[in-house]
């Protein structure tokens, strides 16, 4: 005697569970937590990819102005190629 596991479930069914299985297991992503209105810190690594690369390091500051926005300053500092030898160069930014 032949075992039967019965019809395939109708697509509408299948994509009903998808869809019920897929909400059940989202959850907020990292990027979409709320942020501290106080100032954030940033520390940067650059590794310019050019014939005169060299390496950057540098800190930042910045604080929320509003839901999509924010200023800020940083400062780098990058050891850099200069024709034969080595250089510095130095960079504040204000965003």
């Amino acid at each position: 005697m032949p075992i039967t596991l019965g019809a395939p479930p109708a697509p509408r069914a299948r994509l009903v569970a998808a869809l019920v299985v897929m909400t059940a297991w989202t959850a907020p992503a990292a990027a979409q937590q709320p942020v501290r209105a106080m100032p954030q810190r940033e520390l940067r690594l650059e590794l310019p990819v050019t014939p005169d690369a060299g390496l950057g390091a540098g800190v930042g500051l910045n604080v929320r102005a509003g839901w999509y926005a924010r200023v800020g300053v940083a400062a780098t500092l990058s050891a850099v190629r200069d024709g034969a030898g080595w250089g510095t160069a130095e960079r504040i930014e204000a965003t």
